[in-house]
């Protein structure tokens, strides 16, 4: 007898076949397994990771949030920094009379041949007016035959603050008034920026770790940014506010047609119940963020992508400030590669 299905019935049933198929496709495409942390490095130096981005496909630099300090790490395997400039040489970053205090660097983000660093604009712990950290500069990073040359590029911009409190689409969201009531950035109504990245527009996306407003991650596009370190005004564009469930952004990054974003507690890990730490992805645009994975052991400030794996592997750094780490008990950070 034969099994093929009637001749009347061999377009619905060819058309189930295919249906069925189809609907077995898109499924398998709509849930594409979790990412996993696939190694963990460390690296010394500074425990402090606050700001990187990759040079090439084999290093990376950090902006270390406590020295002023540039340092730059081989991409894989941990160890010491193979290069680094002390920034604190640099005198146009600081701002005259009032001595040479942190510039507490928060984000990196390149755009062309430079790198540009971000100053979190806060206030310092005790709630005190720190203007070394109000700046946005970029710097020149090149190597010839394993020498790292480092140099400013431009002059810092340090009128960002001005900018946020001058245009009306941002006054409904308080910026800045923490610093006339002397709040600390970890506190609420304290004022913390923390993520910087470079958009396919030539832009740059700032983040806010503080304030979360309504529960939201707030970001502001500054749309001139190769201009304005070289003395014109910021031009800035439409906030754009996430759910990131409470979170405000530690860090984001564009790789290929996709932000990568860590997102933690404005307040910090270790108060009373803080929010762990977590990855999300992001379309952009009015697109709902996708959360990735939880990373509740550490303290993400920083993530890296390089060219020749793009989307298929990251690289996650943890602010570990005075942590001894193991295997050695000094002060290092943690690198962590996820793999997707």
């Amino acid at each position: 007898m034969s099994h093929h299905c009637p001749k009347a019935l061999l377009t619905p049933c060819f058309l189930a076949v295919i249906f069925l198929g189809f609907t077995i496709y898109t499924s398998a495409q709509a849930s594409p397994p979790p990412p996993q942390i696939s190694a963990t490095s460390f690296y010394s130096g500074t425990a402090s990771a606050s700001g990187a981005i990759s040079l090439g496909t084999n290093f990376f630099v950090v902006g270390e949030d406590e020295t002023d300090t540039l340092l730059v790490y081989r991409r894989h395997g941990g160890g010491t920094p193979v290069a680094k400039a002390s920034l604190t040489a640099w005198g146009d970053l600081y701002v005259k009379g009032r001595g040479k205090k942190e510039l507490d660097l928060e984000g990196a983000a390149r755009l062309g041949d430079n790198v540009f660093w971000l100053g979190s604009h806060g206030n310092n712990k005790d709630g005190d007016s720190a203007p070394n950290r109000r700046q946005l500069f970029a710097t020149s990073i090149t190597e010839t035959n394993g020498q790292w040359k480092f140099a400013l590029a431009g002059r810092p911009y340090r009128h960002l603050m001005e900018d946020f409190a001058a245009d009306p689409r941002l006054q409904k969201f308080k910026l800045g008034e923490g610093d006339a009531k002397r709040i600390a950035p970890t506190e609420a109504g304290g004022f913390n920026l923390e993520g910087l990245c470079a958009t396919p527009e030539g832009h740059l996306l700032i983040g806010f770790r503080n304030p979360v407003p309504q529960g939201r991650a707030l970001l502001v596009p500054v749309l001139n940014p190769e201009t304005i370190v070289h003395g014109e005004r910021a031009r800035l564009g439409d906030p754009i506010l996430l759910d990131l469930q409470g979170r405000g952004i530690r860090d984001l990054l564009l790789v290929d047609d996709e932000y990568f974003i860590i997102a933690g507690d404005y307040r910090g890990k270790k108060r009373p119940g803080a929010l762990a730490s977590q990855l999300y992805a992001w379309a952009g645009n009015s697109s709902t963020p996708r959360h990735l994975l939880d990373l509740p052991q550490l303290n993400p400030e920083v993530v890296i992508a390089y060219s020749d794996t793009g989307k298929a592997e990251l690289q996650v750094l943890s602010d570990d400030g005075n942590n001894q780490l193991p295997p050695s008990g000094l002060r290092q950070f943690r690198s962590l590669q996820i793999d997707f």
